[in-house]
Protein backbone atom coordinates (compact mmCIF):
# COMPACT_ATOMS: atom_id res chain seq x y z
CA UNK A 1 0.00 0.00 0.00
CA UNK A 2 1.39 3.40 -1.00
CA UNK A 3 0.32 6.68 0.52
CA UNK A 4 0.56 9.39 -2.16
CA UNK A 5 0.26 12.94 -0.96
CA UNK A 6 0.48 16.33 -2.60
CA UNK A 7 1.30 19.77 -1.23
CA UNK A 8 2.43 23.16 -2.48
CA UNK A 9 6.21 23.41 -2.65
CA UNK A 10 8.24 26.40 -1.58
CA UNK A 11 9.63 27.34 -4.98
CA UNK A 12 7.41 29.14 -7.50
CA UNK A 13 4.24 27.57 -6.11
CA UNK A 14 4.85 24.26 -7.92
CA UNK A 15 3.11 21.22 -6.50
CA UNK A 16 5.18 18.55 -4.83
CA UNK A 17 4.01 14.97 -4.67
CA UNK A 18 5.46 12.16 -2.65
CA UNK A 19 4.91 8.69 -1.40
CA UNK A 20 6.22 6.30 1.17
CA UNK A 21 6.28 2.58 0.53
CA UNK A 22 7.00 0.01 3.19
CA UNK A 23 8.40 -2.80 1.01
CA UNK A 24 9.99 -3.55 -2.35
CA UNK A 25 7.83 -3.61 -5.47
CA UNK A 26 6.28 -1.53 -8.27
CA UNK A 27 4.28 1.54 -7.23
CA UNK A 28 2.33 3.94 -9.45
CA UNK A 29 1.42 7.53 -8.60
CA UNK A 30 -2.28 8.09 -9.26
CA UNK A 31 -1.63 11.80 -9.90
CA UNK A 32 1.24 11.77 -12.41
CA UNK A 33 1.24 8.20 -13.75
CA UNK A 34 4.90 7.78 -12.71
CA UNK A 35 5.85 4.22 -11.74
CA UNK A 36 8.69 3.44 -9.36
CA UNK A 37 10.39 0.08 -8.97
CA UNK A 38 11.56 0.04 -5.36
CA UNK A 39 14.28 -2.25 -4.01
CA UNK A 40 13.28 -1.64 -0.39
CA UNK A 41 11.25 0.63 1.87
CA UNK A 42 11.56 4.22 0.66
CA UNK A 43 10.19 7.74 0.69
CA UNK A 44 10.28 9.70 -2.58
CA UNK A 45 9.43 13.35 -3.29
CA UNK A 46 8.91 14.69 -6.82
CA UNK A 47 7.60 17.72 -8.67
CA UNK A 48 7.71 19.24 -12.14
CA UNK A 49 10.29 21.88 -12.99
CA UNK A 50 10.76 24.02 -16.14
CA UNK A 51 12.79 22.68 -19.06
CA UNK A 52 15.85 24.59 -20.29
CA UNK A 53 14.62 24.72 -23.89
CA UNK A 54 17.83 26.39 -25.08
CA UNK A 55 19.94 23.50 -23.81
CA UNK A 56 17.50 21.00 -25.34
CA UNK A 57 17.61 22.81 -28.68
CA UNK A 58 21.43 22.84 -28.68
CA UNK A 59 21.26 19.04 -28.45
CA UNK A 60 18.63 18.69 -31.20
CA UNK A 61 15.87 17.74 -28.75
CA UNK A 62 12.46 19.00 -27.64
CA UNK A 63 10.34 18.11 -24.60
CA UNK A 64 7.94 15.18 -24.95
CA UNK A 65 6.52 15.53 -21.44
CA UNK A 66 7.21 17.21 -18.12
CA UNK A 67 10.63 17.39 -16.47
CA UNK A 68 10.43 15.79 -13.02
CA UNK A 69 12.76 16.57 -10.13
CA UNK A 70 13.14 13.67 -7.69
CA UNK A 71 14.47 13.31 -4.18
CA UNK A 72 14.71 9.95 -2.47
CA UNK A 73 14.78 10.62 1.26
CA UNK A 74 15.49 7.02 2.17
CA UNK A 75 15.65 3.69 0.43
CA UNK A 76 16.43 3.15 -3.22
CA UNK A 77 14.70 3.12 -6.58
CA UNK A 78 16.11 0.89 -9.33
CA UNK A 79 13.73 1.71 -12.17
CA UNK A 80 11.67 4.71 -13.18
CA UNK A 81 8.71 4.49 -15.57
CA UNK A 82 7.98 7.91 -17.11
CA UNK A 83 4.53 8.22 -18.73
CA UNK A 84 4.41 9.16 -22.41
CA UNK A 85 1.55 10.06 -24.74
CA UNK A 86 2.94 8.78 -28.06
CA UNK A 87 0.95 6.21 -30.01
CA UNK A 88 3.41 3.34 -30.46
CA UNK A 89 1.77 1.83 -33.56
CA UNK A 90 2.37 5.11 -35.42
CA UNK A 91 6.14 4.98 -34.76
CA UNK A 92 6.08 7.92 -32.34
CA UNK A 93 8.08 6.05 -29.69
CA UNK A 94 11.05 5.50 -32.01
CA UNK A 95 12.30 9.03 -31.37
CA UNK A 96 12.01 9.07 -27.56
CA UNK A 97 14.93 9.39 -25.16
CA UNK A 98 15.22 10.51 -21.55
CA UNK A 99 17.05 13.65 -20.46
CA UNK A 100 18.94 13.33 -17.19
CA UNK A 101 19.62 16.79 -15.77
CA UNK A 102 22.08 16.94 -12.89
CA UNK A 103 22.33 19.47 -10.06
CA UNK A 104 24.90 21.49 -12.04
CA UNK A 105 22.36 21.68 -14.92
CA UNK A 106 24.37 19.49 -17.28
CA UNK A 107 22.22 17.28 -19.47
CA UNK A 108 22.76 13.80 -20.84
CA UNK A 109 20.36 11.80 -22.99
CA UNK A 110 19.70 8.19 -22.07
CA UNK A 111 18.17 5.47 -24.19
CA UNK A 112 15.25 3.75 -22.47
CA UNK A 113 15.60 0.23 -21.12
CA UNK A 114 12.17 -0.43 -22.63
CA UNK A 115 9.26 1.53 -24.10
CA UNK A 116 5.73 0.25 -23.51
CA UNK A 117 2.41 1.57 -24.82
CA UNK A 118 2.22 3.96 -21.86
CA UNK A 119 5.68 4.40 -20.29
CA UNK A 120 9.37 4.84 -21.01
CA UNK A 121 11.27 2.58 -18.59
CA UNK A 122 14.70 3.64 -17.38
CA UNK A 123 17.15 1.81 -15.11
CA UNK A 124 18.54 4.34 -12.63
CA UNK A 125 21.09 4.41 -9.84
CA UNK A 126 20.31 7.84 -8.42
CA UNK A 127 17.90 10.71 -8.65
CA UNK A 128 17.96 14.24 -9.95
CA UNK A 129 15.77 15.43 -12.85
CA UNK A 130 14.40 13.18 -15.58
CA UNK A 131 12.09 13.92 -18.50
CA UNK A 132 11.16 12.41 -21.84
CA UNK A 133 12.51 14.13 -24.94
CA UNK A 134 12.04 13.72 -28.65
CA UNK A 135 14.31 14.46 -31.59
CA UNK A 136 13.72 18.01 -32.82
CA UNK A 137 13.41 16.75 -36.39
CA UNK A 138 11.13 13.83 -35.48
CA UNK A 139 7.98 13.77 -37.58
CA UNK A 140 4.78 14.90 -35.91
CA UNK A 141 2.87 11.82 -34.84
CA UNK A 142 -0.49 11.25 -33.15
CA UNK A 143 -0.59 11.32 -29.36
CA UNK A 144 -3.07 10.32 -26.65
CA UNK A 145 -4.69 13.42 -25.21
CA UNK A 146 -7.58 14.86 -23.24
CA UNK A 147 -9.91 17.61 -24.35
CA UNK A 148 -10.51 20.24 -21.64
CA UNK A 149 -13.15 22.92 -22.01
CA UNK A 150 -13.14 26.24 -20.17
CA UNK A 151 -15.97 28.75 -20.53
CA UNK A 152 -15.04 32.41 -20.16
CA UNK A 153 -17.90 34.38 -18.66
CA UNK A 154 -19.36 37.28 -20.68
CA UNK A 155 -17.37 40.52 -20.57
CA UNK A 156 -18.73 44.10 -20.59
CA UNK A 157 -19.72 43.69 -24.25
CA UNK A 158 -21.63 40.48 -23.42
CA UNK A 159 -19.03 38.46 -25.36
CA UNK A 160 -18.10 35.04 -23.98
CA UNK A 161 -15.45 32.55 -25.10
CA UNK A 162 -15.15 28.78 -25.06
CA UNK A 163 -11.49 27.74 -24.64
CA UNK A 164 -10.60 24.26 -25.91
CA UNK A 165 -7.36 22.84 -24.53
CA UNK A 166 -5.83 19.66 -25.93
CA UNK A 167 -3.74 18.22 -23.13
CA UNK A 168 -1.20 15.42 -23.74
CA UNK A 169 -1.96 12.40 -21.56
CA UNK A 170 1.33 12.64 -19.66
CA UNK A 171 0.67 16.15 -18.30
CA UNK A 172 -0.98 16.47 -14.87
CA UNK A 173 -4.60 17.47 -15.50
CA UNK A 174 -5.09 18.77 -11.94
CA UNK A 175 -2.21 21.24 -12.23
CA UNK A 176 -3.49 22.58 -15.57
CA UNK A 177 -7.06 22.85 -14.27
CA UNK A 178 -5.90 24.79 -11.20
CA UNK A 179 -3.82 27.10 -13.38
CA UNK A 180 -6.68 27.76 -15.81
CA UNK A 181 -9.28 28.14 -13.08
CA UNK A 182 -7.18 30.69 -11.18
CA UNK A 183 -8.73 33.18 -13.61
CA UNK A 184 -12.05 34.12 -11.93
CA UNK A 185 -13.77 34.62 -15.30
CA UNK A 186 -13.13 30.99 -16.37
CA UNK A 187 -15.44 28.11 -15.52
CA UNK A 188 -14.30 24.53 -16.13
CA UNK A 189 -16.74 22.36 -18.05
CA UNK A 190 -16.71 18.66 -17.15
CA UNK A 191 -15.51 16.91 -20.30
CA UNK A 192 -12.35 14.86 -20.02
CA UNK A 193 -12.83 13.33 -23.43
CA UNK A 194 -10.12 10.93 -24.54
CA UNK A 195 -8.85 11.58 -28.05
Amino acid sequence: MVTVWRGRGRSLGHWTSGFQCHHAGLFQCSITGLVFSMEEEAEVLYNTVPWDRGLLSQNGKRPAGPLFKFTCLMGSVCQLHLPHCEINSEGGCDFLSVAHVTDDDSMEFLLPHETTETHVILNITGFCKYGITKEQEAPVSPIRALVLLFYQLPDDNNKSTLNVLLLPRNVDIDEVSRSELSNPSLVGIQSNSQC
